[in-house]
């Protein structure tokens, strides 16, 4: 069954994120939902999964939302996430996720974020 964008609750049980609240509090109110994913295979239950909606995840997405408020030059907003440990992984290693602000192209306000891309750095011990 498809939810369409999707949180987790507190018991882990996932449900259909129409608004993009938070549960720890972001004032940004925004659904950032996994669009395309590596080892789609290992992971498919990630896709649509509203990254704002987790709190290291969402942490980080604030923090680059506020630096692109703050900052003259927005290329350096880039953001990321504490250690983390990714579900599609047997064995456990640490990870995190970098996320990078998209601003207009092509002559548009270089200030005004638009989106957002990540990329997951894992290590391997």
């Amino acid at each position: 069954m498809s939810l369409g964008i999707y949180a987790k609750d507190s018991s882990n049980n996932r449900y259909h994120d129409t608004t993009g609240k938070t549960t720890y509090g972001s004032p940004n109110i925004i659904l950032t939902p996994v669009l395309q994913i590596g080892d789609i295979q290992t992971n498919t239950k990630a896709v649509m999964y509203n990254l704002h909606s987790d709190k290291n995840r969402g942490v980080a997405i604030d923090n680059l939302i506020n630096c692109v408020k703050k900052q003259n030059s927005s290329s350096q907003c880039a953001s990321l996430t504490d250690f983390l440990q990714l579900v599609q992984f047997r064995n456990p290693n640490p990870a995190a996720i970098m996320f990078y602000p998209i601003f207009p192209a092509n002559g548009g306000d270089s200030k005004k974020l638009v989106g957002l891309t990540s990329v997951v750095f894992v290590w391997k011990v």
